[in-house]
């Protein structure tokens, strides 16, 4: 057996003294050499997380990270017969500690030292397909696909990826299943079958993947970088691979001998791997299984793959141009990338994140703020983080990203101008210490004080650094900067240079001027000369005035104390002060951390959020709480006073119209806009807003803001180290500021959503992207008004059914369908939706909506033999599920605010969803399918965005391959009884993820470029089992290539084509043509079976009106019929009433015995009859208008009757109660 080279024997209280250190303790030491030397891990104060680095004697490095310090003494003093006995139970020392390890997950990341810069010229993309196969058998587990199968049977998940240099694998499971799983990938790596069959199925994912990689414009212009590096150099080669990369390896005769060599040559290197393991589980445990795992790997005495040696790799006369580029999207981009040396030399300086810092900072005299100022970008970004191609061994790419607006794309000149010139600036300047310390100690704040991360990211960030940096700097070394050097960044400064750089403008006005192919991803684009007085300019530019190195921050937090208790500490909001202009929510539980979030720059850590939703704006703060109250201040007094001119109406009234366009090209938005508009009582889908967009003028803009900022209302939630009487000081300087006062409260917004009738329902919409060859389909089933009870047993069910109708999909032989079942809550209607999308070349939509009606009736029988005992599996999986979910701060405020906006208040949520499992049976969940999944009278929607060509329906419907069929009934019903009774990762529920349709629009990703860097878009995190991927394919299109530029001189024609840029006027007719139409909805023909079983929508507007509330209705209906009458009665009985009173004769009973009483009373109950007669027509008349306009006009959700409800019911019990009995006391008068 393999020995660490820690010993056993020694407990981790007694001999880690060095195994730690604070990362304070390392920067205010006198001697960091001899920390440095030891085999020390730096942490930070608040990572209450154990690690220990260890070593096999095969060369394999690993960390071990633990919640769990404790080990038995018992344990330690066992028998060495435990160590030598083969089995791995012996770890599990009871049945207590299995029923533990049961559920608690593990996570594990393994960096294997092989990347896409091995791929052979001729086999471009066999590390990717290698990445995929690691997956399928071995000699000892032969099955087909047999560690994706184990580990998805498990409830845990698998993640891949590939990059230049090193393939990593991530695997979560729960701990008493990890040593299996590890067992399988060793051997995976040891002995792999390589099953010609495997490899074939591998390739057609790979080209899957290859497909969606084609739509998405970042990927485009990385491999358009890549495409324009050296001929010889690796880092040209297609490393996504696909069939034709792949075809003469596909072809050879002995592939799988072929693959089996590759990975013994280049996978195979145990003393290059390195290996992360998270667990609840105590370090003993960990690290015997991790010594009896990979004692299985002898070392092999090869030589690590040299990968420094490949430097320089954009030195070439294509890359130092101007490239015009054709995107998929409709976006304006401008891309700047300078060649660097490789950051890795300078790692402890980040030079190139002082640059970033400077350029990217919001304050005022930043290249940032200017180029927004002048409306001419919105955004900018860095490609500088974790994706190999931008930063490897060898050679960096610092690539800027401007995100363009239509004025920017006139200006493309002058913005070029002015980066060039804040890069002069930062040379005359220097390197400035004070702009580097602000940096250093945001950065180191943030470290300080970070919030746990959830483990599959952290062991992905900690393997990808364990050979990078020294074991002290594990941990930080990719974040914190911990050595000022001036002349290194002044280097790096200098490298800014215009000689060599690449300018890449992306647009679609660019396609006139794109000559070019690129031949994997097929990008259109131009190549230019850039105009020698451009770069004589731009090496020594003119000095700009309005840019300057911003000062440091008046917001950088200096104090970290942990403020005083004044009220005990509470798990769930409270509400601390409820108003009339609004409502402050207080919560603070024992997490110590200086940080707190308000919801009403990186130099400061402070990240603001200000985005729309259903019923306002929400504004969310979050940073250290030092200065969290005066820089909320600042941005109320911005919002409040923020100057509205002309210019920049009609700038931002085009980028809204663009974004409009965008969403409507979108299948997957269209849709959604299509769902809500239909479940939603109030909501303005895009294709109705964009028609409206036009017409609003700058002074409807600031009559409109004017009128919103008198009716404001306010809810606060502050959470975190703020104290009750700070949190009710920002409520009341809230109120100062935004000048708040009383809201009648039918003026505030409600939130209605509208049932859908009892009848199958089915809308075909055409697509506005006439190039989409992607069918997207929403198969809707409403539940309705849910409890918490009901909640649980649909995301039993959608759990249930997810896999299933997965594999039942996949019989058509093909993997042609992307299938995700989540559940959808709209303002507590909550509804099982099912997204699928699929090609329309090869599919019809009615086919599909027929063949997925078919699989609810084949699962019926599954649901309706389900057993007691695997129902408890389930509700087990659950409650293992939830016991795991994520209760930091962050995730805690945003789950809170949730049941705020949405007026549920339910904060304990997650804990009646425990209990309610309890009282859940198996008969609940049969009869829920049966009544609103099969029944006749299931409320159901389904959404079709398609092409209008799509392929035609077939009398016979889609034919599932019975050479892959395996949804036969025995089956299925054994990967059922199979799959209920293991455990499953919380992100699966959906009920988990965010909650509802009101949060649908946020952009919970966007956030300051100053927090952090820039993430990685190359390298995704791609679940192998499952592909939850947006596979918008296009069709296939021939390619003409325009004719070249005829100029005298060649570097002519850039200048001429960016002139023509500033002069032209954006041609939309053809795009308003487009989307100003309304809706194209596809009627079907020749579908005479589905139109028996469903009821097709032709026009969204009249359903919406049908489908909303018949109640509801009713009842304004109902309620304005009651006014009609009390007019009608009212007036006629106070008429007669008054005619009576004067026609009555006194004369006549002179002489009557005890008539004067009589007529006392009776003179009496007259006048009041006339006067509640006379306040019933009056309520009648001031209500009754406004409730014929709003029947007149559909506006139930309104509401105005229930609003006016009392005095409704008042008139009518004085009309028809009150004033109809006093007609009987005229008759007993007369009488």
């Amino acid at each position: 057996m393999i020995q660490s080279s820690v010993p056993l024997a020694e407990d981790k209280e007694t001999s880690d003294e060095h195994d730690h250190v604070l990362i304070t303790e390392y920067l205010t030491g006198t001697n960091k050499t001899i920390i440095e030397e030891h085999n020390t891990i730096a942490v930070s104060p608040n990572d209450h997380r154990w690690y220990r680095l260890i070593e096999l004697r095969n060369g394999l490095r690993c960390m071990l990270v633990t919640n769990n310090l404790h080990e038995d003494d018992e344990e330690e003093q066992e028998d060495d017969k435990s160590d030598t006995d083969d089995t791995d139970d012996k770890l599990i020392s009871s049945d207590v500690e299995e029923a533990f390890l049961q559920y608690h997950m593990t996570t594990v990341a393994l960096r294997i030292p092989a990347g896409s810069l091995l791929d052979p010229t001729n086999l471009q993309g066999l590390a990717h397909l290698t990445e995929h196969l690691l997956f399928s058998s071995s000699s000892k587990y032969p099955e087909i696909n047999c560690l994706d199968t184990f580990v998805s049977y498990h409830g845990g998940t698998i993640h891949a990826y590939t990059e230049l240099e090193f393939t990593v694998i991530i695997i979560e499971i729960s701990s008493n299943r990890i040593v299996e799983t590890l067992d399988i990938l060793i051997h995976a790596l040891i002995d792999p079958l390589m099953l010609s069959e495997t490899i074939h199925e591998q390739i057609q994912i790979l080209n899957d993947e290859y497909t969606i990689a084609q739509t998405d414009d970042h990927y485009r212009a990385t491999r358009l970088l890549a495409h324009l590096a050296r001929d010889d150099h690796p880092i040209k080669q297609f490393s996504w691979g696909n069939q034709k990369s792949l075809n003469e390896f596909i072809e050879h005769k002995n592939l799988s001998e072929l693959l089996k060599k590759f990975v013994k040559e280049r996978y195979y290197l145990p003393e290059g791997i390195s290996l992360v393991m998270i667990s609840n589980e105590s370090f003993r445990i960990m690290q015997q299984r991790i010594e009896r795992l990979f004692c299985l790997m002898k070392r092999s005495f090869k030589i690590l793959p040299d990968y420094i040696s490949l430097k320089n790799p954009w030195n070439t006369d294509d890359f130092q141009k101007f490239h015009l580029v054709y995107p998929f999207e409709d976006i304006h981009q401008l891309r700047i990338s300078f060649p660097l040396v490789s950051i890795d030399e300078s790692w402890k300086i980040k030079p190139e994140d002082y640059i970033r810092f400077i350029f990217a900072h919001e304050a005022p005299g930043s290249l940032n703020s200017y180029l927004k100022t002048k409306l001419w970008t919105y955004h900018i970004d860095f490609d500088l983080g974790d994706s190999q191609l931008y930063h490897n061994s060898a050679s960096s790419l610092f690539t800027m990203i401007l995100h363009l607006t239509r004025q920017g794309l006139k200006n493309i000149q002058s913005i070029i101008d002015s980066v060039f010139e804040a890069i002069y600036l930062l040379k005359r300047l220097g390197p400035l210490k004070r702009v580097y310390d602000d940096m250093q100690l945001a950065d180191l704040h943030a470290f300080l004080f970070q919030e746990k991360k959830d483990t599959i990211s952290y062991a992905d960030t900690i393997v990808r650094n364990l050979r990078k940096y020294p074991s002290l700097f594990v941990l930080f070394g990719h974040d914190l900067h911990l050595q000022f050097e001036p002349v290194t960044i002044f280097k790096t400064i200098n490298s800014l240079d215009p000689r060599t750089c690449n300018i890449m403008l992306i647009s679609k006005l660019s396609l006139p001027y794109c000559d070019q192919l690129e031949p994997w991803f097929n990008i259109k684009y131009g190549q230019f000369e850039i105009p020698n007085h451009w770069i004589s300019y731009w090496l020594n530019p003119n000095s700009n005035p309005a840019l300057t190195i911003p000062d440091s921050s008046q917001y950088l937090a200096v104090d970290f104390s942990i403020k005083p208790y004044d009220l005990p500490s509470n798990e769930i909001p409270i509400i601390l002060l409820k108003e009339e202009f609004g409502t402050l929510w207080y919560f603070r539980n024992q997490q110590n951390l200086p940080k707190a979030h308000a919801y009403p720059g990186k130099a400061s850590h402070i990240s603001i959020n200000f985005f729309p939703t259903d019923t306002g704006l929400i504004l969310k703060l979050t940073g250290f709480n030092q200065h969290l109250s005066k820089y909320l201040e600042a941005v109320l007094h911005v919002i409040y006073n923020f100057p509205i001119n002309e210019e920049g109406t009609i700038s931002w009234k085009q980028e809204l119209k663009d974004q409009y366009f965008r969403e409507l090209n979108l299948s997957k938005k269209l849709i959604k806009h299509v769902r809500l508009y239909l479940t939603k009582g109030v909501w303005w889908p895009v294709f109705e807003k964009f028609q409206f967009l036009d017409a609003i003028t700058h002074k409807q803009i600031i009559d409109f803001s004017i009128l919103f900022r008198t009716y404001l209302t306010v809810d606060l939630l502050v959470a975190g180290n703020m104290t009750a009487e700070e949190s009710k000081e920002l409520f009341h300087t809230t109120q100062n500021i935004l000048e708040l006062g009383p809201v009648a409260k039918i003026l505030l917004p409600s939130l209605r959503a509208i049932q859908l009738p009892p009848q199958a329902s089915l809308v075909k919409i055409a697509s506005y992207q006439s190039t989409d060859c992607a069918t997207h389909m929403l198969i809707f089933f409403e539940h309705g008004l849910t409890s918490i009870r009901d909640y649980v047993l649909l995301e039993i069910l959608a759990e249930t059914i997810q896999e299933s109708l997965e594999d039942y999909l996949q019989s058509t032989g093909q993997n042609h369908f992307t299938c995700n079942i989540t559940l959808r809550d709209t303002y507590g209607v909550v509804s099982l939706q099912i997204e699928l999308i699929f090609s329309s070349e090869i599919y019809n939509s009615l086919d599909v909506v027929d063949y997925v009606s078919k699989f609810f009736i084949l699962f019926k029988d599954l649901i309706m033999e389900t057993t007691k005992v695997e129902f408890d599996r389930l509700i087990t999986m659950f409650k293992n599920a939830k016991q795991n979910l994520d209760n930091s701060l962050q995730t805690c405020v945003d789950r809170y605010w949730t049941e705020i906006l949405l007026n549920s208040f339910i904060f304990d949520r997650n804990n009646q969803e425990r209990d309610a499992l309890e009282t859940l049976t198996v008969n609940d969940m049969q009869e829920w399918y049966n009544e609103h999944l099969i029944a006749s009278t299931r409320r159901q929607l389904i959404i079709i965005v398609c092409s209008n060509d799509e392929i035609r329906s077939t009398s016979t419907g889609i034919v599932i391959n019975k050479t892959t069929h395996s949804m036969t009934y025995d089956n299925q019903r054994n990967r059922h009884s199979r799959r209920s009774s293991f455990g499953m990762p919380a992100e699966r529920l959906p009920r988990l993820g965010r909650r509802t349709d009101i949060m649908e629009d946020i952009d919970y990703e966007h956030m300051s470029l100053l927090q952090s860097k820039s993430e990685s878009k190359l390298r995704c995190l791609t679940t192998k089992r499952k592909h939850k991927i947006d596979l918008r394919a296009t069709k296939s299109e021939t390619f003409h290539t325009n004719q070249p530029f005829n100029y005298p001189d060649d570097r002519m024609k850039l200048d001429y084509i960016i002139k023509s840029f500033e002069s032209i006027e954006i041609q939309d007719d053809e795009n308003k043509n487009q989307f100003e139409k309304s809706l194209q909805i596809l009627v079907e023909t020749n579908s005479n079976e589905i139109k028996k079983s469903y009821i097709f929508i032709h026009n969204l507007k009249e359903f919406k009106d049908s489908s909303k509330s018949p109640l509801k209705r009713r009842r304004l209906l109902f309620s304005k019929a009651k006014l009609k009458a009390v007019s009608r009665t009212s007036a006629l009985l106070s008429g007669f009433a008054m005619v009576a009173m004067v026609e009555i004769s006194l004369d006549d009973h002179k002489n009557s015995k005890g008539s004067g009483p009589l007529l006392v009373v009776y003179s009496t109950i007259t006048c009041l009859l006339v006067g509640v007669h006379l306040l019933a027509l009056m309520i009648s008349t001031c209500i009754l208008p406004q409730l014929e306009a709003d029947s007149l006009l559909g506006y139930e959700e309104y509401e105005s009757h229930e609003t006016m409800h009392i005095y409704i019911e008042l008139a009518w019990i004085l009309s028809t109660g009150f004033g109809k009995n006093f007609p009987f006391f005229f008759f007993f008068y007369k009488k």
